[in-house]
């Protein structure tokens, strides 16, 4: 109590920085999850990740950089403007499925995945927010400062959801026959003006937002 929160003031919109920035992210955690783990250097397609959703590619095309595979429409303005820059900034080499569903087992509820990235190491689960305004909290709860609304943390959702689909791989064709890659889970603020101040550091690195240029 009375400790100073963090804050994530990431910022900027430069392409080659947005890159640069994702490139870092996924080296520093496959060098982590290599030492721990000998993690092989192999991703699975990301044909093979559509397929395991049980969903048909609706269309894929090119943008700039990366691959957008598009399952379904983004339901967001927020969502629509994450893919669009991320597609723009990121490596060539990159491939992004955006909304889709999964189910942890058969017959249970299905989750809703905004944006998944397939890097050249590993993947990331990205959770799309439009959150706007000062956020402050702690491991368990968010208080929106423009209301003052008190919202459980979407961290520990977003982080079971990325285990499930490191759990899909795992059973899948490409699980049998490789180790199955690091899943780590991002927090994507798509308003540049929004200020993140939380008491917890595992989760305020997870907190990323849309065209910042450093960790």
């Amino acid at each position: 109590e009375g400790k100073k929160p963090l804050e994530n003031k990431n910022g900027g919109n430069s392409q080659r920085g947005m890159n640069e920035k994702w490139v870092k992210i996924e080296k520093k955690k496959i060098k982590a999850r290599r030492t721990k783990n000998n993690l092989p250097s192999t991703s699975p397609s990301s044909s093979s990740i559509s397929k395991r959703t049980n969903h048909n590619t609706n269309h894929t095309h090119q943008q700039f950089g990366a691959t957008i595979h598009c399952v379904s429409e983004p339901e967001t303005d927020s969502e629509a403007k994450a893919n669009r820059i991320l597609a723009e900034s990121l490596p060539s080499s990159y491939h992004i499925l955006h909304n889709f569903e999964l189910c942890a087992r058969a017959g249970e509820m299905a989750y809703e995945y905004d944006i998944v990235i397939v890097g050249t190491y590993c993947l990331f689960h990205v959770e799309v927010k439009g959150y706007k305004g000062c956020i402050r909290g702690d491991k368990f709860r968010w208080r929106f400062a423009s209301n003052g609304h008190v919202f459980p943390s979407p961290i520990p959702l977003a982080n079971k959801k990325s285990k499930i689909i490191a759990s899909k791989l795992a059973k899948s064709d490409f699980g049998r026959r490789h180790k199955v890659p690091f899943v780590d889970t991002i927090l994507l603020i798509t308003d540049e003006k929004a200020r993140i101040q939380i008491r917890w550091e595992d989760q305020l690195s997870r907190v990323l937002k849309l065209g910042s240029t450093s960790l």
